[in-house]
């Protein structure tokens, strides 16, 4: 699981530094997900 978190991370950070328009919307799914977990 945790192995899995970290992956997950690193591909969130990808995609946050490639799309800054949508970092909102990555933060608020990161939010959701830690809820969720």
């Amino acid at each position: 699981m945790t192995k899995y978190t970290l992956l997950f991370k690193q591909q969130v950070m990808d995609f946050y530094l490639q799309n800054d328009k949508y970092v909102a919307l990555t933060c608020r799914h990161l939010n959701l997900s830690k809820a969720t977990i």
